[in-house]
């Protein structure tokens, strides 16, 4: 926005200081206090208000410019009237902004929610006359009446037939076992067609009620829905993606007929407009899609910040962010970051043409894509068979994909999407989100095994791509079995996820943890079980295999990528279940099968197999992983050995050669905790650890991925310093060092769960110590809020301690007890230290 257009920098002006309004009453979480931030997007969406006002009269203002001059000057009135379409585009953008934020508001239940209404029913009126509706159609009515409980009716029928999908016990007798996946497997195929069905009812109920309210339709249509829809992948709270396509016989002879043709293109834009507000007005198109450029701007990461946790992200359309929108109303312009300018209103011949264009919506999805999974939904059933039947030719005839375009095609989603990358990102303390391999992935590789074999025709799922490679036998019918339950898995997580939480999508809101802490799968768990999900990413690594190694046959994994899947999973009493069984594996996976001991308090157990590791190590590099996990094990055991800590010693002051820096850095970590923990050496330990602080410092000249490291280990010394001077009664100095920790941790891309738990800890005893209860009691609350939502062991084993230190603190406050009645130090130290 610039100086060249007062009126509109004005509008811009008051959006960016409500939005930064907004930015600070959100806390640290970004979560919103929402009896502000309704008056917020009440008074932000009375700016688009205005704002459309203004593109409405300039419209209009042109339009008498260019009759009057016309008859003077022809050149001039063309020149005025080419700038009409954008002016519109820029009247109906703003309408659907203002009606996001509005119904944002309200959502919100804003202390002046009768105005709101009012604004909103204005708004839909303002609508209804700008595409010539004179009837006085009340959409808030419609939306209650018929929206309402056809959505309400579906989620209500989709809830109780996901009860029906039972968990597969663990121990469940194998040669039972196929059966009982099939069961599921054809449940989850009935709820999906019938989610696809009353999904398409409910948008065809929309659709024709706007073109009854517009009039006769010019020409017959058909609004396809695609992406999710094309691949019967809905859900209940399903976004809806979708194209109109226009009837190719009535645009012939586009120059006899040249004003027929722009009535019918503007009549389509119109009710594609009309069509979104009635869909927003359901209440479940979430902030972020109104694509602010204050809140949520694709082209300055610095201006996207906002995430709208409150309205509950359901039926809605796809975003008004060119970066990834994939809607018929909603790729009318172009972006810095999106160059692309189109529409998805077009005639059929002309749809067909960006079959050939090479562009990519978002992750995972290209236009092609969304152009070869397609799903009738309403108008005209012959428009959509005769674009799908050319699709379908159009396809058969391209050359056969060759395995290694194939490849090329699917590299960025092998990265974006590959459960072998997520779970080595473990091992640069990169965070990830395993919700997306379930959601996407599965489905993705299974289309592009469909591609790869020439199965084209739409719709096609991945139920149907399946059936048709087993009639040709190309896999066998062990690999077919598997492939379909793994579909039916993901969609049933899918499913359950958005039955649970009530929306599409949820966000982490503390920060990303990475380590084997915790299940990372807990909610997955919830929806299907456990021995489901293990098969399941058991599965998916087979079915990535196939996809890299051209096979067509389901491998089973051994023991050692099992064990592998598991620990990085946070499964870590399975992965030790697989070791017991089978103890002959790689030793680098026996060194996660050490920590997995330690984590569930296999304690001599985890000690012996670390001796074990540390004789059979060769190389630098092993001998001082093993050194430090024979460390490790110790602590956890409480046992002393005076030989581990020499040799520790040892390589502090001599490094052996070949040792990298990382090794260095691991070298005088566990020394200063072997101090710290056994020997109880607060000040020789506090001595060490500032030693290791001060070569964390200078790590410029390292490369990326070891200064990564560097920033983690920093911020958890950090902590452990802190502790110490604790421990030695320093505790404004260790307050301190708690800060600068906290700050050191959330600057990392990721860290580690325990070391924030700890740090939070010492913080808590600090202010307990120094008899501040209130300060004390708001941080022991905080370690437990942190806890209920991330699993920790540390915590667990200390929650007592914890929870009897809440129940002082709160006391100390009331004034219930005395301070001859404190809990000594040392005693909440026990516990909690």
């Amino acid at each position: 926005m610039t100086m060249e257009d007062p009126t509109l920098f004005e509008f811009w002006k008051e959006e960016v200081d409500l939005s930064e309004n907004l930015r600070q009453q959100c806390n640290v979480d970004g979560e919103e206090n929402t009896e502000l931030s309704a008056g917020i997007f009440h008074k932000l969406g009375m700016i688009y208000k205005r704002k459309y006002e203004e593109f409405y009269w300039r419209l209009l203002f042109a339009k008498d410019v260019a009759s009057l001059i016309d008859l003077f000057s022809p050149r001039v009135s063309t020149e005025i009237e080419s700038v009409l379409p954008q002016i519109l585009i820029d009247l109906r953008w703003s309408i659907i902004q203002s009606s996001i934020l509005l119904n944002a508001s309200l959502v919100r239940k804003p202390s002046n929610i009768e105005e709101v209404k009012r604004n909103l029913k204005d708004l839909q009126y303002f609508v209804l006359r700008l595409n010539g509706i004179t009837y006085p159609f009340d959409i808030s009515l419609y939306i209650e009446r018929f929206i309402g409980e056809s959505v309400k009716n579906m989620r209500e029928e989709t809830n109780g037939a996901l009860k029906v999908l039972r968990h597969i016990p663990f121990d469940y007798p194998k040669e039972s076992l196929h059966e009982v996946e099939r069961g599921k497997t054809e449940r989850v195929k009935l709820i999906v067609d019938y989610i696809a069905a009353k999904y398409a009812f409910i948008m065809r109920g929309i659709s024709d009620a706007c073109t009854t309210l517009m009039g006769k339709v010019p020409c017959r249509y058909a609004v396809v829905g695609v992406g999710e829809a094309g691949r019967n992948e809905m859900t209940t709270h399903s976004d809806f993606k979708h194209i109109i396509l226009l009837e190719d016989e009535f645009f012939q002879n586009f120059d006899e007929n040249g004003d027929q043709h722009e009535f019918a293109l503007r009549y389509f834009q119109s009710f594609s407009h009309l069509f979104h507000v009635v869909v927003i007005r359901f209440g479940e198109t979430v902030v972020s899609d109104a694509s602010l450029p204050s809140l949520n701007d694709c082209e300055n990461k610095e201006n996207d910040w906002f995430y709208d946790d409150c309205t509950p992200a359901g039926i809605s359309f796809d975003g008004m962010a060119l970066r990834d929108s994939s809607s018929s109303h909603t790729k009318q312009g172009g972006s810095k970051c999106k160059l692309w300018k189109e529409d998805l209103i077009k005639p059929v011949s002309e749809m067909m043409e960006l079959l050939d264009v090479d562009v990519e919506l978002k992750n995972g999805l290209r236009l092609k894509d969304l152009l070869t999974s397609t799903r009738f939904v309403a108008g005209d059933r012959s428009v959509y068979d005769d674009f799908s039947n050319r699709v379908t030719d159009h396809l058969q005839k391209s050359e056969k994909l060759k395995h290694e375009d194939l490849l090329l095609i699917l590299k960025d989603d092998l990265d974006n999407f590959d459960i072998g990358t997520y779970l080595d990102s473990l091992a640069v303390y990169t965070p990830f989100d395993l919700r997306r391999v379930v959601h996407r992935s599965t489905t993705l590789f299974i289309t592009a095994l469909g591609q790869f074999n020439s199965i084209y025709h739409t719709p096609c799922s991945c139920y149907e791509i399946l059936d048709i490679l087993a009639d040709r036998k190309i896999i066998d019918k062990e690999s077919i079995h598997a492939l379909t339950y793994i579909v039916s898995i993901a969609l049933e997580v899918r499913l359950k996820l958005c039955r649970n939480n009530g929306k599409r999508t949820v966000r982490d809101k503390q920060p990303p943890f990475y380590g084997p802490l915790h299940s990372i799968l807990v909610e997955q768990i919830e929806c299907v079980g456990e021995r489901v999900l293990i098969d399941y990413y058991k599965m998916m690594w087979s079915l990535q295999n196939m996809i890299n190694q051209n096979s067509y046959y389901m491998m089973a994994t051994d023991t050692d990528n099992d064990i592998y899947m598991l620990y990085n999973l946070g499964l870590w009493g399975r992965a030790l279940q697989e070791w017991r069984h089978e103890q002959r594996i790689h030793p680098f996976n026996k060194h996660r099968v050490l920590s997995a001991l330690i984590l569930s308090g296999a304690y001599d157990e985890a000690v012996e197999l670390g001796r074990s590791l540390l004789n059979q190590s060769s190389s630098t590099s092993g001998k001082i992983t093993s050194l430090a996990n024979l460390t490790r094990a110790l602590i956890s055991a409480s046992c002393k050995d005076e030989k581990i800590k020499a040799e520790l010693k040892k390589y502090m002051k001599t490094p052996p050669k070949g040792a990298s820096q990382y090794d260095k850095w691991i070298v005088h970590e566990s020394y200063a905790k072997y101090v710290f923990h056994l020997d109880n050496d607060y000040m020789k330990a506090l001595g060490a650890f500032i030693k290791l602080q001060g070569m964390l410092q200078n790590t410029e000249s390292l490369s990326k991925e070891f200064q990564e490291i560097a920033k983690m280990l920093y911020a958890s010394n950090l902590a452990e310093i802190a502790r110490c001077l604790h421990l030695s009664e320093n505790n404004k100095q260790a307050a301190k060092k708690v800060c600068e920790a906290s700050k050191a941790f959330s600057q990392l891309k990721a860290c580690h769960l325990q070391d924030v738990q700890e740090n939070n800890i010492t913080l808590a005893v600090c202010y307990y110590s120094d008899d501040d209860y209130v300060n004390a009691l708001e941080a022991f609350e905080k370690v437990l809020s942190l806890h209920k939502k991330h699993f920790c062991p540390l915590v667990e084993r200390k929650i007592r301690g914890i929870e009897i230190a809440v129940d002082i603190c709160s006391k100390k406050i009331n004034g219930e007890i005395t301070d001859d009645t404190k809990l000594p130090m040392c005693e909440i130290q026990v516990f909690v230290i």
